[in-house]
C-alpha cells in the first residue's frame, strides 16, 4: 500500500500518468524491485523526483552518502551481503541509536532486521541508490576493485560488447537447502556495476590477445586470471579472493547456468557482440578445492573461419585437398592430437565446397561455428544421440558430403566407411600421431583392411606450432645443448634457424600467431593394394615417401629453415622417431 502512496503522488504532481504506474507495479511484481526504482528504470521518473516525494509525503531527514567517513567497527553491524541486498548502509551511531542510509526508508521489515542483528534503535535516513552503492563499494574492499583493474587500464572500451541474454531473475530455480537470501545475493552482486566492468573487460582483453581460452582458477589467496594465447596458457590478472563470488555469479548469469548450484560441474554458452561481429563463449564450470573453476572457450570467427591458404599448408597440399573435395565418394583424415587444429581444418575444407550444388551435413560435438548454407547437427551422448546414431539418421537425408566431428569408437568408425563406399564423400577427425598410424587406428576400430583401401582417399595429420614474431626475428646458431639431447637433430641438416629476440608486438615472448605443421598421405593405386597385407607401419611408411609424402618432420625442418617457427618449438609439438 505504501509504495502505491508513492505512485500516487506522481500521479497527482502530473509526473507520471495511471497507466505508466500500472505497467510499474505490473513489472514490480515479477522482479521484486520497489515500485521507486521501477519507476526510475522505465525512465518515468529520476532519483532526484523520487526523493523529493519521499521527503514531501513523509518527515524523513535526507542524507548524501559521497563524503560520509564511516569507522571500520561501524561497518561490522551490517554485513556487505545485507547491505548489497537490502540497499542499506550504517552512518553513525548516537546512544543507542544506529542512523541507517536508505533507498527506501519505509521497508520497515529491513528496519527490524537490522535492529534485531545490531541491538540498537534504527533511524532511517533517506539516500539515492547511486549514492548508496558507490558508498557501499568504498567501503566494503571494494576499494581494492579499482587497483585490480590497474593491469586492465590499456584497455578501451572502444567497441561494442553487447551479451544475448535470455535470461532474467525469475528463470532461475533454487535448489532444495539453498536459502533464498543466498541466491539472491550472489545474483544482485554478479549484476554490481564495478563487477560487469571487470568481467567485462576480462573477455574484452582476451578477444583483443587472441586468446582461444580464458581459465579462471581459485587458489588459497586469490583468483587467478589466465589466457591460452598461441596454445600457451599466461597469467593476466589476480582477482582478490573476496570477488570469486561475484564474477563467478557474473559469468554464470551472461552464460545462462544456474547461479544456486556451486557443487557440481554446469556448461553454458552464450553469444556477444563485439565489434560488430558476433563471439561464441563456451563455459564450463567445475567444483575445486577452492571454489568453482571456470574456462571459458572463445569462438571467434573471424580468427577461427581461417582459408586453406592461410594455415600454412605447401600449395602441393592444397592442390591435393580441393583435388580430394571434387570426389563423389570416399573418406579424408585430419588427424592430430587434440588442440592441433584439425576442426579449424575440416571448417576451412567445408567452405569450399560448392554449397548450391551439394548437400553438405555437420555432426559435431559441439557446433563451434555457424556456417552459411550447411546443415549442422549436434550430438547429444546424454540422450544417446551419438555421432553413430546422428551417422545413421543423417544418411536418410539424401547428403552429398558428410563431415564427423569425430571418429571416437567402432560404431561410428563403421557406418562412416559404409557412408564413403555408397556415394557419400565423408570427412572426419580422429587422435593419432600421423598419416600411417591412421591405418592401424582404423584396423583396431573393427575396420577391415580391404574396406580402409577402397574408402579411404587421404589422410592429413598435422601438427600447431607457434610462429616467430616478424617484428623481432633473428637468426641464430643451434645451441650444443639440443645436438646432445636430441641426436637426430644432426641427420635433419638444419642450415639456418631463427629465433624472436622479444619485443612490445610479441610481448617480450618471441612468439606470435600459430602456424600448421603438415604431412598427407594420398592413397594411390600402389597404396590400396598395399594396405590389406602390410605388416608394420614402416613398411606404409617407406612407400608413401616414395610416393612424395613428405614427414612432419620435414616439413617442419623446412619452416625453421624459412624462418617461421623454431627448432624448440618444432621439438615440443613432434615427436620424432628415426
Amino acid at each position: 500500500m505504501i509504495r502505491k502512496k508513492i505512485g500516487e503522488i506522481f500521479i497527482e504532481n502530473g509526473i507520471i500518468s495511471e497507466n505508466q504506474l500500472t505497467n510499474a507495479l505490473a513489472l514490480q511484481k515479477k522482479s521484486g524491485k520497489m515500485i521507486g526504482q521501477t519507476l526510475i528504470e522505465l525512465g518515468y521518473i529520476s532519483e532526484s523526483q523520487l526523493t523529493e516525494a519521499f521527503l514531501k509525503k513523509f518527515s524523513i531527514s535526507y542524507i548524501d552518502c559521497d563524503n560520509l567517513a564511516i569507522p571500520e567497527d561501524l561497518l561490522k553491524m551490517v554485513s556487505m551481503a545485507m547491505a548489497v541486498k537490502k540497499k542499506v548502509l550504517p552512518t553513525k551511531v548516537s546512544g543507542n541509536t544506529l542512523f541507517l542510509a536508505m533507498v527506501n526508508p519505509l521497508d520497515y521489515s529491513t528496519i527490524d532486521e537490522v535492529k534485531f542483528i545490531t541491538g540498537h534503535n534504527v533511524t532511517p535516513l533517506l539516500t539515492t541508490e547511486s549514492s548508496l552503492m558507490k558508498a557501499i563499494e568504498k567501503h566494503y574492499g571494494y576499494r581494492s576493485m579499482e587497483n585490480l583493474w590497474n593491469p586492465l587500464t590499456e584497455m578501451q572500451l572502444d567497441g561494442e560488447m553487447q551479451f544475448n541474454l535470455d535470461r532474467d531473475f525469475e528463470s532461475v530455480k533454487f535448489n532444495e537447502g539453498e536459502e533464498e537470501l543466498q541466491a539472491d545475493d550472489l545474483y544482485k552482486i554478479g549484476e554490481e556495476p564495478p563487477i560487469v566492468k571487470l568481467v567485462t573487460l576480462i573477455l574484452i582483453n582476451a578477444v583483443k590477445s587472441r586468446a582461444t581460452d580464458i581459465h579462471i582458477e581459485p587458489n588459497e589467496k586469490f583468483v587467478n586470471v589466465r589466457y591460452r594465447i598461441d596454445g600457451d596458457l599466461t597469467s593476466v590478472l589476480k582477482i582478490s579472493k573476496n570477488l570469486q563470488a561475484a564474477v563467478t555469479s557474473r559469468i554464470k548469469i551472461i552464460s545462462t547456468m544456474n547461479i544456486t548450484i556451486r557443487r557440481m560441474p554446469q556448461d553454458g554458452r552464450s553469444t556477444v557482440k563485439y565489434n560488430g561481429r558476433m563471439i561464441d563463449l563456451r563455459v564450463s564450470a567445475i567444483p575445486s578445492a577452492y571454489g568453482e573453476t571456470i574456462v571459458i572457450r572463445i569462438l571467434d570467427s573471424v580468427m577461427g573461419l581461417i582459408p586453406l591458404s592461410k594455415l600454412g599448408m605447401p600449395d602441393p597440399i592444397i592442390r591435393e585437398l580441393l583435388e580430394m573435395l571434387n570426389r563423389p565418394q570416399g573418406m579424408l583424415f585430419i588427424t592430430g592430437p587434440t588442440g592441433s587444429g584439425k576442426t579449424t581444418t575440416l571448417y576451412s575444407l567445408l567452405t569450399q565446397l560448392s554449397l548450391e550444388s551439394e548437400s553438405v551435413v555437420t555432426i559435431e560435438d559441439p557446433i563451434e561455428y555457424d556456417l552459411k548454407n550447411i546443415t549442422q547437427i549436434p550430438v547429444n551422448e546424454k540422450i544417446g544421440f551419438t555421432f553413430g546414431s546422428a551417422l545413421r539418421s543423417i544418411l536418410r537425408q539424401d547428403p552429398d558430403v558428410i563431415m564427423v566431428g569425430e571418429v571416437r569408437d567402432s560404431d561410428t568408425a563403421q557406418i562412416a566407411t559404409k557412408a564413403a563406399l555408397t556415394g557419400h564423400l565423408v570427412l572426419s577427425s580422429i587422435h593419432t600421431n600421423d598419416t600411417i598410424a591412421t591405418i592401424s587406428r582404423l584396423r583396431d576400430l573393427g575396420i577391415e583392411p580391404y574396406l580402409i583401401s577402397s574408402a579411404l582417399n587421404a589422410i592429413l595429420a598435422q601438427r600447431l606450432v607457434k610462429k616467430i614474431c616478424e617484428n623481432c626475428r633473428v637468426e641464430y646458431d643451434i645451441p650444443p645443448y639440443l645436438f646432445e639431447n636430441y641426436p637426430y637433430l644432426k641427420t635433419l641438416n638444419i642450415k639456418t634457424s631463427h629465433k624472436g629476440k622479444g619485443c612490445e608486438a610479441c610481448g617480450f615472448t618471441g612468439y606470435k600467431g600459430r602456424i600448421g605443421i603438415f604431412e598427407f598421405l594420398r592413397v594411390n593405386s600402389s597404396m590400396r593394394k598395399a594396405i590389406p597385407d602390410y605388416t608394420s607401419d614402416q613398411e606404409l611408411c617407406n612407400m608413401a615417401r616414395e610416393n612424395g609424402m613428405k614427414t612432419l618432420i620435414e616439413d617442419a625442418c623446412e619452416k625453421i629453415e624459412s624462418g617461421i617457427t623454431t627448432i624448440e618449438e618444432v621439438l615440443t609439438k613432434i615427436h620424432y622417431y628415426d
